[in-house]
């Protein structure tokens, strides 16, 4: 059974971590991701690479950011803010966790 640990929550969703299964969940929207340790890094770096690389004429809300998945004929898109809470949001997830373990 698992054991939940909320470690960053925003408007936009939150990043929850099992001691059992030694995963993190992630939920944004309507989005749910299940990674492990490697899996978060890799998506926050993936997600700040085009974060950094995106212009949408100075509207932070309109959703022009592609991201690409391993699912074929399935892509999201974000706006700027939203792609700016997912980065808060796992960065803020990865400090709380590893200040938990240093506890």
């Amino acid at each position: 059974m698992c054991n939940f640990n909320t470690l960053s929550k925003n408007e936009f969703g939150l990043v929850v971590w099992c001691q059992d299964c030694e995963s993190y969940n992630l939920y944004f929207g309507n989005i749910v991701l299940t990674l492990n340790h490697q899996g978060l890094e890799q998506f926050k770096d993936y997600i700040m690479q085009k974060y950094s690389a995106s212009y949408c004429n100075g509207n932070r809300e309109c959703k022009q950011i592609l991201v690409e998945t391993t699912l074929d004929g399935m892509q999201m898109f974000f706006s700027l803010n939203e792609m700016g809470a997912l980065i808060a949001l796992i960065q803020e997830a990865e400090i709380n966790h590893f200040q938990d373990l240093l506890v």
